[in-house]
Parts: structure tokens; C-alpha cells; sequence
């Protein structure tokens, strides 16, 4: 596996892409940045509290049901489907793109997950949960059968992959972890590939795999095999999601959204 990787590695090309940022909108640092979609729609959670803004700032729709407890985690990949899971609970709710409820409440823990900590939108009807008490990544239908179920993948970072994201893209599943461990696997929850990325903020999104470092932002394509170099702000970003062109910043004490425009 590790001469596999560097093979996939070394496949890449590398190539620039000069941008020029502006500030579209900034608002407080008391928000948790969840995503921005293709539209430059931004998500955050604030107090429980789901929220969906424009690219001008502006509040569009916000989304809670505090009887479920604390939100852990969200999932944009398709703003038209959009996951939220509470993990104590082992509930999903599925929103549409004005933060509605569709459908019933999802009761992992009925479906045989015992400890849901991720959990994103399929390509199709179906939905994809990370099991950290098994290691296991499960693709469900929408009547909650097990299609698929991938192999332990603790087994592959020596007993400790812990993933703290997960998202859909290109047809593939990415899972990371702040630490900089990412993965990823195709629609057969099949591992494609697997590395570790240091030196910098670790973040999957519409884009790929990347890192911000201090000299920039590296992009990691595994699919198409390149490895794309983006000029983006770098000092002081705790956290970060880039759907191109848009790149969402969290700072010590705002968010800023910016639109990052090829020259």
C-alpha cells in the first residue's frame, strides 16, 4: 500500500493557479463554519442553530430542533440535500435547500450503527455513515437496508484513524482528520487511497483534499491526479472550506467568505 501511494503521488502534476481574492462578506467569529456550495451560499452553526447566508451576507433560511440535543455534524455536499446528524442520539434529519425537514428522522442506531460520528449525502437516494465503533464506512438505501459496508479502516493508520470530516466528492467518499490523515474511497467503499498531509489546516470539500500552509494552499485531486497550488489568504485561518471559487474562512474572531478569481 505505502508504494501504491507514493506511485499516486508521484502521478501528480503540478501546476498554478493565480488568484486574486475579494472579500465578499465577513460576520462573527462566534459562527462554526460548516460549508459553501457552488451558489457561494455560506453554512454555519451558531447555538444549536443551523444557518444559510448568501454571498452578500444576508440571512437566508436557519434550521434547529433543540429536542435532539447538539448538533455534531453537517453535511452540504448537496445543498439540495442537505445531512444533519446528531451522534448521542444516532439521528440524521435530511433538509432541502431552504433548510426544510424532508421526510422522517433517521434512527441510525435502529439501522445496526452503534456509534454514528459522520454522515453525508450519496449520489444517489442513499446516505453514507462513518461507524467509529467498527472502523466501518456504510452506504443505506432510503428505506435504511446496508448496501455496502468498507473494511475496518482503523486497520490501515495503525489502529487509530478517527475521522473528524467527511464529505462526498466526485463520485468518492472523503474522509479526514485534523491531524492531516485523509482518505479516500470510491462508491464500492473501497479504499482508492490513503496519506498523511502535514504543515498545515487539513479540510475536504468540492475540491478535493488540501492544505492550507503558511505559503499558500495545496489541493490534492486523487481522481484526476494533480495537485493544484492556490493563492489564498493564510495567517491566522483556524479552519476552512474551499468550494472554487469560493473560500470560506474562520478566524479567531470572524468568517469571511472570499471569491477567488483566476488572472
Amino acid at each position: 500500500m505505502r508504494k501504491l501511494n507514493l506511485f499516486i503521488l508521484l502521478l501528480f502534476v503540478p501546476f498554478s493557479l493565480i488568484c486574486q481574492n475579494a472579500e465578499l462578506f465577513s460576520i462573527d467569529g462566534t459562527h462554526s463554519i460548516v460549508g459553501v456550495d457552488n451558489q457561494g451560499s455560506s453554512y454555519f452553526l451558531n447555538k444549536n442553530v443551523l444557518y444559510k447566508y448568501n454571498s452578500k451576507g444576508e440571512i437566508l433560511n436557519n434550521f434547529s430542533d433543540f429536542k435532539n440535543g447538539s448538533i455534531s455534524h453537517v453535511d452540504v455536499s448537496n445543498p439540495l440535500k442537505i445531512i444533519v446528524l446528531w451522534s448521542e442520539l444516532g439521528v440524521v434529519e435530511v433538509l432541502d435547500n431552504t433548510l426544510s425537514v424532508v421526510g422522517n428522522p433517521i434512527n441510525l442506531i435502529q439501522m445496526g450503527v452503534d456509534e454514528p460520528t459522520l454522515a453525508c449525502a450519496s449520489e444517489g437516494d442513499g446516505l453514507w455513515v462513518y461507524d467509529a465503533s467498527s472502523g466501518t464506512l456504510n452506504l443505506f438505501n432510503p428505506g435504511g437496508s446496508l448496501l455496502l459496508q468498507s473494511l475496518d479502516l482503523r486497520k490501515l493508520n495503525k489502529g487509530n484513524f478517527l475521522p473528524d470530516g467527511m464529505c462526498l466528492w466526485s463520485n468518492h467518499i472523503l474522509l479526514y482528520t485534523d491531524a492531516g490523515n485523509v482518505m479516500l474511497l470510491d462508491n464500492a467503499a473501497s479504499v482508492v487511497t490513503h496519506s498523511q498531509l502535514r504543515g498545515g489546516v487539513v479540510a475536504g470539500g468540492d475540491n478535493g483534499f488540501s492544505i492550507l500552509k503558511t505559503t499558500g494552499m495545496q489541493l490534492y485531486d486523487l481522481v484526476n491526479m494533480r495537485d493544484v497550488r492556490v493563492e489564498t489568504p493564510t495567517t491566522g485561518i483556524k479552519k476552512y472550506y474551499l468550494n472554487s471559487p469560493y473560500f470560506l474562512a474562520q478566524f479567531e474572531s470572524k468568517i469571511i467568505l472570499y471569491l477567488l478569481s483566476a488572472q
